[in-house]
């Protein structure tokens, strides 16, 4: 290859990029237009071409990550305020756009959207636009896992994020938004119970006298008493395989060549063993037996009296 045509193929890579990015661009300016539209078949087509952005066009052309990130950042905004609007149909197309763009941000590594979606809510938010966001959260937890979030601060998604959220629709006004906020905790605190623990207020705060903070607290505490008979039950279990183990098992001893013994030490052949004898008091080498000696006693007998009894006569004298 002459290193003209290496220069053509870069300067044709070059343009194709910079084709492609005045493309998305355009389409991002189209897309946004039309979001704000109050007609739903409007945003419905709006919705389906962003679509089509993220799933085809970004994996089939050469998009610069910088591109994408900064699309995504553009969308985010309309499709949030779509969430608040009063038409359910609406609001469910917007929650299904937004939650194509977060799981199209954390399979990518593309931060700022994870960030603007668990931002901490506030009372000035609109129930139904906090209560979008919240059933987002949620179903984008339930689609990963709590072990499977992503630890990097930057994609606005972490365990720490999600709690912070999570606690933040605890105290929402509304209640529907609070039932969420108490799943999204007890969900999180098998896995993280110490980023849990810290969001919530201390023992000796006054806010720990609320009803809800006390019945989340019975729960949590029930959570762990359920950890903990487990793991007491695991323990138990284990033992009892350790003890059964140990009972069931056989030794089992290799044949080994022991010395002959005396009753055997004539012939040339040495004696195989299965087993390896016992050493005792009998034994002192293994194998050999020592001849036992008769037991001796220190004691002398003590000679024999004939008892006189003290009625019997006198014997006679001759």
């Amino acid at each position: 290859m002459t290193p003209t045509s290496v220069v053509s193929r870069d300067r044709i890579h070059a343009a194709a990029v910079a084709v492609d990015g005045r493309f998305v661009r355009a389409s991002v300016v189209l897309v946004r237009k039309a979001l704000k539209d109050k007609v739903y078949s409007v945003a419905l087509l709006a919705s389906q071409t962003l679509s089509l952005l993220l799933s085809d066009f970004f994996s089939k052309h050469k998009v610069t990550k910088k591109e994408m990130t900064s699309t995504l950042e553009k969308v985010l905004p309309d499709l949030l305020a779509k969430t608040s609007d009063n038409a359910t149909r609406t609001q469910n197309l917007a929650t299904t756009a937004v939650l194509e763009v977060l799981s199209l941000s954390l399979e990518r590594g593309l931060g700022g959207v994870g960030v603007e979606v668990t931002r901490p809510l506030t009372n000035t938010v609109h129930p139904r636009g906090a209560l979008c966001r919240a059933n987002i959260v949620e179903t984008q937890l339930n689609t990963l896992g709590p072990t499977a979030l992503p630890k990097d601060k930057e994609s606005g998604f972490t365990p720490r994020h999600v709690v912070e959220f999570g606690h933040s629709a605890f105290k929402h006004q509304n209640n529907e938004v609070r039932k969420v906020g108490e799943r999204l905790l007890l969900a999180l605190y098998p896995h993280f119970p110490s980023t849990v623990r810290k969001a919530l207020p201390l023992q000796d705060d006054l806010a720990r006298k609320n009803v809800l903070y006390r019945n989340l607290f019975e729960q949590l505490e029930a959570l762990d008493e359920k950890v903990r008979r487990d793991s007491k039950h695991c323990f138990r279990s284990e033992s009892k395989l350790y003890v059964e183990s140990r009972i069931n098992y056989t030794p089992h001893h290799p044949r080994i060549n022991f010395p002959p013994s005396p009753k055997t030490a004539n012939n040339s052949q040495p004696s195989l063993c299965l087993d390896p004898p016992a050493v005792g008091r009998q034994t002192g080498v293994r194998g050999v037996e020592r001849p036992r000696r008769p037991r001796q006693s220190h004691r002398q007998p003590m000679p024999s009296k004939v008892r006189e009894s003290p009625s019997s006569p006198p014997p006679l004298s001759v």
